[in-house]
């Protein structure tokens, strides 16, 4: 949709993602370490069980707020952008429930990581003529 090469699926990765998940759901703290290797999208809900798509629209969502012409990091687009970032291969994803808060915790992380400061214009292009409706054929 953006015109980048599709992720690829990597053991390492999910791996990752699996321990990140499950250290979210044995404390029930969500954020991000410090000196992470990798790019990562965090997401939690509580009640039903979500699932990859919902986790994935959330992240894309954020696409209303990027600005394009700037090119720049933002906290409100930051999932979004490491979800298109041209240069990331590879995701790994990941989720684990909390048995004390009942929140379920999904993890995806990426190599190489996205959301270089000063790289945002060749790692992020605006969306090829679509609709969100065709978002779904991609993902």
């Amino acid at each position: 949709m953006h015109g980048v090469a599709p992720l690829q699926y990597n053991a390492r990765l999910e791996a990752f993602a699996i321990k990140r998940a499950e250290h979210m759901a044995s404390t029930d703290i969500f954020a991000h370490p410090s000196n992470l290797p990798y790019g990562e999208n965090l997401y939690w809900r509580s009640g039903r069980v979500p699932s990859c798509t919902n986790a994935l629209d959330m992240w894309y969502r954020e696409v209303d707020y990027y600005n394009f012409r700037r090119g720049n990091f933002s906290p409100k687009t930051g999932h979004f952008t490491q979800m298109i970032w041209k240069d990331s291969r590879y995701v790994g994803c990941a989720s684990a429930k909390s048995r004390r808060s009942g929140r379920i915790y999904i993890a995806c992380n990426y190599y190489p990581p996205g959301n270089v400061i000063g790289r945002f214009k060749e790692n992020v292009p605006q969306a090829r003529k679509t609709t969100r409706k065709n978002y779904y054929d991609y993902y």
